[in-house]
Order: structure tokens, then C-alpha cells, then sequence
């Protein structure tokens, strides 16, 4: 199985490699509209690949209920599901004998979607089950893919420990945009990704190419 893997696609026209699943981290849209969730949901349909999970990012605000677009949820889910895609939400899926499971939240950043006040996010990470081969999030795990262009790391301890009891193989997440790469955790059980396709804006371009990451499991 071949997995090709992107975060914070902000409505851009992604080059994507050919692969059998097509996983997306999270910050489908750049302002979590009805309309540019409908976007994205028609370049998804364009893809190639068998199978396309997806889940939010703190962007997507039409996708989490209690955002100012809460109403717009079941038109925004059918959209990504008309288009032929998996909608995870703290839930799971299996595709070929693997198994996938996917989270949205991410600690307290201003008044975006999905925000959840550090020291609470336990509450979601406890239901991520044991035995998973592919996890998703949108943010990183503390000091993996999590240090800003400010210098300061910001990822989440909460799923740093989950992650250490319950072992996924692959987890895959974006959010910070300038700090993409791979890791291992677990003595290399863990294989931590860091997949953001997103603008750096401004910031030093190089810090990332922008590129999807290609697994084969």
C-alpha cells in the first residue's frame, strides 16, 4: 500500500504523486468557509488515489459544530464525502487490513477551530485506540515537527504521551508549516510525519520544499 500524505492545503492546487491512499492532515481550506470546503472537495474528486481519508485542521471551521460555521457541518461532511473521500472525526476506518484513525484538535491557538486549552486534549487523545498502523492529527507531538519560525516549540505533551502508550505505527500532521520531516519515537516503532504542504509566506522558504511524503507499508 502506498500512502501519500499532505497537511494545510489552504485551497492550493497540490501537485499529489499517484498512491493508493491519499491522507490529508488537516487545514483543507484558508478560512474554513462552505464554499471553500466545496473547493477542496472537488480537486480531492480530480485525484487518482483508491482511497482518501481526511480529517480538519484549525482552518476548517464549517467542519467543527461549535465554530461560527457549526451550522454548515453535515453540508460540509456530505461535500468531502460526495467527493469520494473518508471524513474521520475522532473515528477510525480500515482500508486493506490497516487500520486508520483520525483527530482534529490542537492545543489553544487564538480563536481557531478545533482548539482545545492545553492540559485537556487527554480527554481526545485517550480514545485513539491501540494498534493503529496510520493516526492522523493536524498538530505535532512536543518537539517533533513543532518548532516556529519564532523559535519556540509548540507542540502538545499530551499527545507526545499518548503516542508513547498506545504506539501507532505512522502518524501523520502539519499545523506548523516550516518545520516538516521525519521521526522516530518507541525505539522505532513510532514514525512521526510531519507532512505540511503549506505557504511559508514571508519565512525562509527552504525550511520547506513543500513536498507530500510518500510511504510504502
Amino acid at each position: 500500500m502506498r500512502i501519500i500524505a499532505i497537511a494545510d492545503v489552504h485551497n492550493q492546487q497540490v501537485h499529489v504523486p499517484d498512491g493508493d491512499v491519499l491522507v490529508v492532515a488537516g487545514d483543507l481550506t484558508g478560512s474554513g468557509t462552505l464554499t471553500q470546503i466545496k473547493q477542496v472537495a472537488a480537486w480531492l474528486k480530480t485525484q487518482s488515489h483508491k482511497h482518501k481519508v481526511i480529517i480538519a485542521g484549525n482552518h476548517d471551521f464549517c467542519l467543527d459544530k461549535d465554530s461560527k460555521y457549526g451550522a454548515l457541518v453535515p453540508e460540509a461532511v456530505k461535500a468531502l464525502q460526495d467527493a469520494g473521500c473518508t471524513y474521520l472525526m475522532d473515528s477510525g476506518c480500515e482500508i486493506e487490513g490497516k487500520k486508520f484513525y483520525g483527530s482534529p484538535w490542537q492545543p489553544w491557538f487564538h480563536d481557531w477551530a478545533f482548539n482545545v486549552h492545553r492540559g485537556n486534549l487527554h480527554v481526545h487523545w485517550n480514545k485513539i485506540p491501540n494498534d493503529l498502523d496510520v493516526l492522523l492529527v493536524h498538530g505535532p507531538p512536543l518537539g517533533y515537527g513543532d518548532l516556529t519560525v519564532h523559535g519556540e516549540r509548540v507542540g502538545c505533551s499530551e499527545l507526545l504521551r499518548a503516542l508513547e502508550q498506545k504506539k501507532p505505527k505512522h502518524v501523520f500532521y502539519g499545523h506548523i508549516h516550516e518545520d516538516t520531516g521525519t521521526w522516530t519515537v518507541n525505539n522505532g516503532q513510532t514514525n512521526l510525519h510531519n507532512c505540511s504542504v503549506g505557504p511559508i509566506h514571508h519565512w525562509n522558504s527552504s525550511a520547506n520544499p513543500g513536498l507530500p511524503v510518500v510511504l510504502d507499508i
